[in-house]
């Protein structure tokens, strides 16, 4: 009997531990109508716009207001130009440690034969380091210790 072994990432593993249901549902399911909010679309954009920086490219911020202006929906709630300036914030507060320049680059938001894409990949005295970036509207600093 041969069985493909098809690879997953940890967190869906875990969920599937959790409930094989649940793993399911989560990866289907989409939130229909309700409020537009801004949470994924700031990820996006910061997380784009490291992605420019790790790769070397000349101007990540703007890659931030490029992709915060392609997918902002217009609202009641939220401005692009705060939405903007608090995704350069968070995009700064992010690139200011050079996480980059701790050693060789090796792979930059590239896909995985799993559905791992991992943010950074570098080689370090250390060894291969793996970095999976994380941003939060709201107490981003509280939930890095839990993370970790």
């Amino acid at each position: 009997m041969d069985t493909q072994i098809v690879p997953r990432s940890p967190t869906s593993t875990t969920d599937w531990q959790k409930c094989p249901l649940y793993y399911s549902l989560k990866r289907e399911w989409a939130q229909r109508g309700g409020l537009w909010t801004p949470n994924k679309l700031l990820g996006s954009a910061i997380g784009d716009g490291l992605s420019e920086l790790y790769r070397g490219g000349s101007d990540p911020e703007e890659v931030v207001r490029r992709v915060l202006a392609e997918g902002f929906v217009p609202n009641d709630d939220w401005d692009l130009a705060g939405l903007t300036k608090l995704a350069l914030r968070g995009y700064s507060r992010a690139a200011s440690d050079m996480l980059h320049l701790g050693g060789d680059v090796l792979m930059v938001d590239d896909p995985l034969p799993s559905r791992a894409r991992p943010d950074l990949v570098q080689k370090t005295h250390d060894g291969i380091v793996v970095t999976d970036t994380k941003v939060s509207l709201r107490n981003g600093f509280k939930y890095v210790t839990e993370y970790n």
